[in-house]
């Protein structure tokens, strides 16, 4: 003889906003994450060039030399937009 169905657990029903706010605080740190590696980059290929040739510790070699800070700069985009990606995902 099958058993009767019991319908929705009240339990689970009550732990899924504690899901959606765990997964929130989830992406909020993966956004938060990616952002601070964008940050790290405008460092690593902006700020330490500008530095380097305000001291004269190197020059750019090559007529290309500008197309690396441009590169950067995109590289900088792309990782903010995958955070801000993550951001729009928050659940209500």
């Amino acid at each position: 003889m099958a058993t009767p169905d019991p319908g929705p657990d009240p339990a689970d029903a009550a732990r899924q906003p504690q899901r959606a706010v765990i997964r929130n605080e989830k992406r909020k740190l993966a956004a938060a994450a990616l952002n601070n590696i964008a940050v790290a980059t405008v460092v690593t290929g902006l700020v330490a060039p500008v530095i380097a040739l305000s001291y004269q510790i190197s020059a750019p070699h090559g007529k290309f030399w500008i197309a690396f800070p441009v590169l950067w700069l995109v590289a900088v985009y792309v990782i903010h937009q995958l955070a801000r990606r993550q951001l729009e995902r928050l659940e209500p």
